[in-house]
């Protein structure tokens, strides 16, 4: 017998946040062309707080 896993809906995701956080700074700066910080640090923090996220986490994501 095969276990059905629910998860949590997508929007409680700590790391589905995350990542639009950075994605909408992201846009900022380009649309604006404003850089308060560089676009090589904006990516070592998302890629450093993907992988803490992903170790903190231990439910699946529902995408219903």
């Amino acid at each position: 017998m095969t276990k059905k896993v629910e998860g949590k809906p997508f929007w409680k995701s700590r790391t589905l946040w995350f990542n639009l956080i950075t994605i909408a700074l992201g846009v900022v700066q380009v649309v604006t062309e404003v850089y308060p910080v560089s676009v090589e640090f904006l990516g070592l923090v998302n890629g450093v707080g993907n992988v803490l996220l992903r170790i903190v986490t231990s439910e699946p994501v529902n995408l219903k």
